[in-house]
């Protein structure tokens, strides 16, 4: 007879590893392949804007600042779909899955703890996500499609 808890631990771990994985996996390909530009990205690369013709849609420039290394420029250029939200998502909504499968289906408590848990971890994606907005590193929907694919990875895992 199996461990019961210790069989969930098993599998809530490996969970966590498989889905993050892929879930990192899955949203830097696709930041590699889309790159599409951070919200301060003029602020890094400060272009010459006398030499672009802006009457049309801009495909070339020259950045001016050089002081920035070459490994933040790049990182610039890669923003959609958000890493930070597809993995806190991620992250708690593994959490608040355990709890419902392991404590609230399982013993019926009826007290305030397991919730309040799930709750928090709710919060706490949300917050993560918002504060990528907030510190000008994505856009809205950058986070909000890395939060998409992180519940995809959930459902899947």
């Amino acid at each position: 007879m199996r461990d019961l808890p210790r069989y969930a631990a098993y599998r809530f771990i490996t969970s966590f590893c498989f889905g993050g994985f892929f879930n990192y996996l899955i949203v830097n390909l696709i930041k590699l392949h889309y790159g599409a530009l951070r919200p301060h990205f003029f602020d890094i690369c400060k272009p010459d804007w006398s030499k672009i013709d802006c009457s049309k849609y801009v495909t070339e420039f020259n950045c001016t600042r050089t002081s920035e290394k070459d490994i933040y420029y790049m990182e610039s250029w890669r923003s959609f779909p958000s890493s930070h939200s597809g993995v806190s998502v991620f992250g708690m909504m593994l959490v608040i899955f355990y709890v419902q499968e392991r404590y609230i289906n399982r013993y019926r408590y009826q007290n305030l703890i397991y919730p309040t848990i799930q709750a928090l971890c709710v919060y706490w994606a949300a917050y993560a996500s918002i504060t990528r907005v907030r510190d000008h590193k994505h856009h809205p929907h950058d986070v909000i499609a890395g939060g998409l694919i992180a519940l995809i990875m959930v459902y899947c895992s």
